[in-house]
């Protein structure tokens, strides 16, 4: 895993979504710090690839990792989560 993993996707708060590169499938995977009592689980794999990841975020349907680290997907609480369902929308 080191050095192979590439980050697509700052969500703020330390998340981050990532690509693994060494692998041609493209594994999607996430780091989110806040709150695991073991530093480890901090890093989980998601359950699709970096091609269903992006055909949710053109979707709208794209939510940052959930931190329980389940490797599921939850939803984001920040108004700036608006912008990643609808990735056409313009704020000023």
């Amino acid at each position: 895993m080191n050095g192979s993993l590439l980050v697509i996707c700052d969500w703020g708060c330390g998340i981050t979504s990532l690509i693994d590169v060494r692998d041609p499938a493209g594994p999607m995977w996430a780091i989110d710090p806040n709150g695991p009592s073991n530093p480890s689980d901090a890093l989980f794999q998601q359950d699709f690839t970096f091609t269903e990841w992006l055909g949710r975020w053109v979707e709208g349907a794209l939510d940052q990792p959930a931190a329980e680290y389940t490797g599921q997907w939850g939803e984001a609480e920040t108004a700036d989560d608006d912008l990643w369902r609808d990735p056409w929308q313009v704020r000023f």
